[in-house]
C-alpha cells in the first residue's frame, strides 16, 4: 500500500530515479510482510499469468539490437520493478487490496484541494500546474484527469450501490463534485469524452444516476462556458469546447500512429526503451518532438516489437474476458486501456500498479517453505541494492549533476548528451560525442560536434560526412540546414585563400544539394503534417 501512494505521489512513478526508489520501497514492504509473519502465497498453476514474466524476458533479450542498450537498461528496470509490485500484489489479502480502492477517491480528492491551494503560491502552483492546466502529481494534465476519472467510478459504486446515510453521504458527494472538479481543471478532452461515455453507461444500468449525471454535467458546462466567455481563456475549464476547433493535437496523434505503425512493420523486434525516442527525427513524416507515440499498444510495439503488442492483447483480454475479479475492477481496466489508446498513461508506473491491482492474479496457495523464504531474501537484497544505484545515478542527472550520473553510469545516454553540449574543450567534446555513437548512432548533436571538431583541425571531408549524417537524423529541422550551408560557405572561403580548387568544388556540389534534399523530402512529407500547428519547412 505505501509503495503505491508513493508511486503516485513521486510523480506518478513517471522518472527513471522515482521507478528506482518505489521499486526500493516494494523490497522494504514485502520484508516487512515477511518479518511481520504474513502469510507468504505461491501462484496455483495458470500459464496465461505467466505473460508479464515472459515479457520481461523478451524485454532483457531486446537490448542485444536496441537502439541504445543503456536506455534500455531502464525499461527493464521499469520491467523489474512492475514485477515486483506483481509479486507484492499477489501476496495482498483481498481486504488490503479493497483498502487502497477504498483510500484512492480520497486521496484524489486531497491531490486536487492541494493543487487548488498551490494557486496561492507560486512555486507550488508550478508543480501542480503546467501551461495553465492542473497535472497534480502526475505533472502532467491527461494522466492526472483518467486518475480523477477512475476515482469518481471508485466513488459512485460505493455511492450508488452502499449508499451511506447523513455525514458520509454528504462527505461522498461533495468528493464526487471536486473530482469533477479537477477533470475539468485538467482540460483533458479524450477523458472528458471518456467520462461521458461512462457516464451514459452508468445511466443505462442505473436509473438513479440520469438525473444527478445529466444535472452534474449541464452545471459544469454551463460554468466551463460563461468561464471562456467572461475570460476569454480555452485552456483548463474551457477547453472542452475546443474538440472541434482545435484539430492540430489530433491531426497529430494521428500523424504520430501513422509514423509509429511504420517504424513498428520496418523494426517487428522493437528498438527497445526510448529507441523510438531517438530514432524518429530521421524518419518522421511531418514537424514534431513526442517523447512517446501517444499510444501506449503502439509504444509497447515500437519498444518491444509485435511479440509484446501479442503478449499484452493476451495478458488484457484474458483479464477483461475470463478475469474472475469484480465489474468494477473490469470497468476500470476498460477505461485504463481505452485512455491508454490516445496518451502515453502505462509510461507512469503508478497507473501500471493500478492497471495490475484491478487484475485477477489467479487462485494461490499459502507456502511455508524456509528455504524459498531465505532464497527471497537474498535475491531481494540484490535486487535493492541495484535499484539504489541506478536510482542515486539517476538522480543526480535529474538534479543537473552529470558529472556524478556519468560516473555511477557512464552510458548514460542523456546525461552524456548534457555534458556534451555544454563541454568547453573539444578534446573532451569529441571524447563524449564518440562515446554516445559508439551505443547509440542516432544522436545528431553528437555528429555535429565532430563536424565541428573536424572543421577546426582542418578536415573538410570528414566535417561534411559529420554534418550529412546530422542532416539526415534530424530531417525537419531547417536550423541544421542552415547551419551547415553556413558551415560550407566558410569551408569554401578557405578553399579559396589556399587555391584548393578540388576541395571547392567538392563543397560547392554539397551546398548545391541542400536545397535538393529538402525539395525530396517534400514529396514524402504527409499531407496530414501540414495541418499540425508547426508546419513543415523546405526554405531558409
Amino acid at each position: 500500500m505505501i509503495s503505491f501512494f508513493s508511486a503516485l505521489i513521486l510523480f506518478g512513478g513517471f522518472y527513471d530515479w522515482s521507478v528506482a526508489f518505489i521499486a526500493i520501497l516494494m523490497i522494504a514492504e514485502i520484508f516487512w510482510r515477511y518479518r511481520k509473519g504474513k502469510p507468504i502465497f505461491r501462484r496455483e498453476k495458470n500459464y496465461f499469468l505467466l505473460i508479464p514474466v515472459i515479457l520481461f524476458l523478451w524485454m532483457i533479450l531486446v537490448s542485444f539490437w536496441a537502439v541504445d542498450y543503456a536506455e534500455n537498461l531502464l525499461g527493464v528496470l521499469r520491467g523489474a520493478a512492475l514485477l515486483l509490485f506483481l509479486y507484492l500484489s499477489f501476496q495482498m489479502e483481498e481486504e488490503e487490496k479493497e483498502r487502497i480502492f477504498t483510500l484512492l477517491p480520497y486521496f484524489a480528492v486531497g491531490m486536487t484541494v492541494i493543487g487548488l491551494l498551490s494557486l496561492l503560491h507560486e512555486n507550488a502552483m508550478s508543480y501542480f500546474w503546467k501551461a495553465g492546466r492542473f497535472g497534480g502529481f502526475f505533472q502532467y494534465a491527461n494522466t492526472c484527469a483518467l486518475f480523477l476519472l477512475i476515482a469518481i467510478i471508485l466513488l459512485t459504486d460505493r455511492l450508488f450501490q452502499v449508499p451511506g446515510k447523513g455525514r458520509k453521504k454528504v462527505i461522498d458527494i461533495t468528493a464526487v463534485g471536486i473530482l469533477f472538479v479537477g477533470i475539468m481543471l485538467t482540460g483533458s478532452r479524450s477523458v472528458f469524452i471518456l467520462l461521458l461515455f461512462f457516464g451514459i453507461y452508468r445511466c443505462i444500468t442505473n436509473k438513479k444516476l440520469r438525473i444527478p449525471f445529466a444535472v452534474t454535467i449541464s452545471g459544469f458546462l454551463a460554468i466551463a462556458y460563461g468561464y471562456m466567455m467572461i475570460a476569454g481563456d480555452r485552456q483548463n475549464i474551457a477547453r472542452i469546447f475546443t474538440i472541434f476547433s482545435s484539430n492540430s493535437t489530433l491531426f497529430g496523434r494521428i500523424l504520430y500512429d501513422l509514423d509509429a505503425i511504420s517504424i513498428l512493420l520496418s523494426h517487428p523486434f522493437g528498438l527497445g526503451y526510448m529507441g523510438y525516442y531517438y530514432i524518429q527525427p530521421s524518419v518522421q513524416t511531418g514537424v514534431y518532438t513526442t517523447r512517446f507515440v501517444h499510444n501506449d499498444l503502439l509504444q509497447a510495439g515500437v519498444d518491444y516489437g509485435v511479440v509484446a503488442i501479442i503478449l499484452i492483447l493476451l495478458y488484457l483480454g484474458y483479464q477483461i474476458i475470463k478475469g474472475n475479479q469484480d465489474k468494477r475492477k473490469k470497468e476500470i481496466l476498460i477505461m485504463i486501456l481505452a485512455a491508454s489508446l490516445v496518451d502515453f498513461h502505462l509510461q507512469y508506473l503508478g497507473m501500471l500498479m493500478l492497471l495490475l491491482l484491478c487484475c485477477d492474479l489467479g487462485e494461490k496457495k499459502e507456502t511455508k517453505k524456509k528455504k524459498e523464504l531465505r532464497e527471497n531474501y537474498i535475491f531481494l537484497t540484490g535486487a535493492g541494492l541495484f535499484f539504489l544505484y541506478i536510482s542515486i545515478a539517476c538522480f543526480a542527472h535529474y538534479r543537473g549533476n552529470n558529472d556524478r550520473a556519468l560516473l555511477l553510469f557512464p552510458d548514460y545516454t542523456e546525461a552524456q548528451i548534457e555534458k556534451m553540449i555544454s563541454a568547453e574543450g573539444k578534446e573532451e567534446a569529441t571524447g563524449l560525442a564518440d562515446s554516445i555513437l559508439s551505443h547509440n548512432r542516432y544522436v545528431a548533436d553528437a555528429h555535429r560536434i565532430k563536424a565541428y571538431v573536424a572543421l577546426m583541425d582542418g578536415d573538410y571531408i570528414s566535417a561534411t560526412e559529420e554534418m550529412d549524417q546530422a542532416v539526415s537524423l534530424k530531417k525537419y529541422d531547417i536550423t541544421i540546414y542552415q547551419e551547415y550551408d553556413g558551415l560550407l560557405d566558410n569551408m569554401i572561403a578557405l578553399c579559396e585563400n589556399i587555391n584548393d580548387i578540388q576541395g571547392e568544388e567538392k563543397l560547392l556540389q554539397k551546398k548545391e544539394e541542400l536545397p535538393e534534399r529538402l525539395k525530396a523530402l517534400e514529396e514524402t512529407t504527409s499531407p496530414i503534417a501540414f495541418k499540425l500547428r508547426d508546419k513543415p519547412k523546405f526554405t531558409w
